[in-house]
């Protein structure tokens, strides 16, 4: 089920020369400090959009060359909320292409190319093209004047974030009748929170940072939960993520100190030699443990012990219910106290 769809009349540009005195921006050309020394040009919306559809109608100034130009582009943004991490753009035009998929890789700052079909040399100047991009869960499809010609799975989903426009090159691009369409979430809300939003792409924005092969997987799989709106498969993943960051901290730099506190209240423990042998000890234990050798404060072992014990309500099948705020909260205090401290 959806909401009707609304048309979108706020938008704020943050990069490239827009004019937006009515509600249809119309990309004039590039800035004079480009974005990355790139032609991109960005425009975004006060919408928070992740799934659903968004339409437009796009039409492009008549090139030099009599056609459109080779490397003009017009496009819906999609989980834009910041220039530098992950979002996507779906549209026409760019690369020599008619119909591009694209996504802006934060780990090398540039955009990357996903899908593309068609040529560029079949678009047409001052015509009209109406586009709408349908998202569901991985799967982005663009339609063109009502005919699917592009469908890709993406590896995880859209980050959420805010929708947008993007443009490409020298030439004019005019936007018109920007409309979105949601699907209704249990609760009948179809907007996000910003401050969720900000959860998943802080956490994003952690993976470059965490070294571990295996602990790095595990926080994208959370993120990959939390964004698929899997709360409760999040709250536990993340846990055995922020878990293993602190059994390996432990194990590289307190083992001596950790095994003595261990051996002090339970004669009976053997000395850890390594992160598998932490993990024979119960992790409210190991908590206690590490906050008496002062790894972590009073405070923090209070809020992790709470995080515990909301991960093994999650873990089981029982009657528990998790909504976007509490899987939030859960999630930062992990991001503040652990992935991003140790």
């Amino acid at each position: 089920m959806s909401v009707d769809g609304n048309q979108i009349t706020k938008w704020a540009p943050i990069a490239g020369r827009w004019d937006v005195s009515t509600t249809d921006p119309i990309y004039l050309r590039p800035q004079a400090n480009r974005l990355y020394g790139m032609r991109a040009a960005i425009c975004v919306s006060d919408i928070w959009f992740q799934r659903g559809t968004a339409k437009v109608t796009v039409s492009f100034q008549e090139h030099a060359t009599g056609g459109v130009g080779p490397d003009t582009s017009g496009a819906i943004l999609l989980g834009f909320s910041s220039a530098h991490d992950e979002y996507f753009a779906v549209g026409l035009g760019g690369y020599g292409d008619a119909y591009v998929a694209l996504r802006f890789a934060p780990e090398i700052q540039s955009w990357v190319r996903i899908a593309t079909a068609g040529s560029v040399e079949n678009l047409h100047p001052e015509q009209p093209y109406a586009l709408s991009v349908h998202v569901q869960d991985r799967t982005l499809t663009l339609e063109v004047d009502g005919v699917e010609v592009l469908s890709h799975k993406l590896q995880t989903a859209t980050p959420q974030g805010r929708m947008g426009l993007y443009a490409w090159g020298e030439s004019r691009v005019e936007f018109r009748e920007v409309v979105v369409t949601k699907p209704l979430t249990n609760e009948g809300d179809t907007r996000i929170s910003p401050a969720v939003v900000q959860v998943a792409t802080d956490l994003r924005a952690e993976l470059p940072k965490i070294v571990n092969t295996d602990t790095r997987l595990f926080v994208e799989e959370a993120i990959k939960c939390y964004e698929a709106e899997l709360y409760r498969s999040a709250i536990v993943m993340s846990w055995l993520a922020a878990v293993d960051v602190l059994h390996k901290n432990v194990h590289q730099h307190h083992l001596a100190q950790f095994n003595a506190e261990a051996k002090r209240v339970d004669g009976r423990w053997r000395d850890a030699k390594t992160t598998d042998d932490l993990g024979r000890m119960a992790e409210a234990d190991f908590l206690d443990r590490i906050a008496a050798i002062s790894v972590i404060g009073k405070n923090v072992k209070k809020e992790l012990k709470d995080c515990l014990d909301r991960r093994n309500g999650c873990g089981h099948p029982n009657s528990l219910q998790i909504g976007t705020n509490t899987a939030a909260h859960h999630i930062q205090i992990l991001l503040l106290n652990v992935f991003q401290k140790f």
